[in-house]
């Protein structure tokens, strides 16, 4: 339901321990993380314009998915997941039935340590999770690939900055990338 560049699954396979392997097309081209320090600002401005139109693409495009209303990764049934929200480390893993059933849990923490409350009528709208430089290929082509959708699911829009932000901590990124998070994510 997008014209975002992502590489076909060509196979997945389980390991007899219940580990799920992708194997996905190979895409000819170099990370965005090796380019991004030898571009110039309008490159970056480009870059980040482009990757923006892809966060907007997956947010119209989530209404198409019939459990858009259930937080998580995309699936036939309620699964466990990883959060971007590291405040709260591992606590929160799910399944949740809905959104307002995950907003309940982390309000009751939130109530207690006093920050803001989570809002339970918000439209959960699909997002990577983990949009990085190094999860992005710059094609031979020139198109920006979207790579590595491990972490992606169904959650509220802030969802994506959050989770780019944290992957961009974690990654060490230029402050010149952070700059971009907020264009990038709307």
């Amino acid at each position: 339901h997008t014209s975002i560049p992502v590489p076909q699954v060509r196979r997945v396979l389980t390991s007899e321990t219940g580990r799920t392997y992708v194997l996905m097309e190979y895409i000819k081209g170099r990370p965005l993380a090796r380019l991004w320090l030898s571009m110039t600002s309008w490159q970056r401005f480009i870059v980040a314009w482009t990757l923006r139109t892809y966060i907007r693409q997956l947010r119209v495009a989530s209404t198409a998915y019939e459990r858009c209303t259930v937080p998580g990764p995309m699936s036939d049934s309620l699964q466990k997941f990883g959060t971007p929200l590291w405040v709260f480390g591992d606590r929160f893993t799910g399944p949740y039935n809905t959104w307002a059933e995950f907003c309940d849990e982390l309000n009751s923490i939130c109530g207690k340590r006093g920050l803001g409350l989570f809002n339970p009528t918000e439209d959960l709208v699909l997002t990577h999770c983990d949009l990085t430089a190094r999860n992005i290929v710059v094609g031979e082509d020139g198109r920006l690939w979207l790579v590595d959708w491990g972490m992606s699911g169904f959650y509220p829009a802030w969802y994506e900055y959050i989770g780019t932000m944290s992957a961009a901590y974690r990654d060490a990124v230029p402050k010149s990338w952070f700059k971009h998070i907020p264009l990038i994510t709307g």
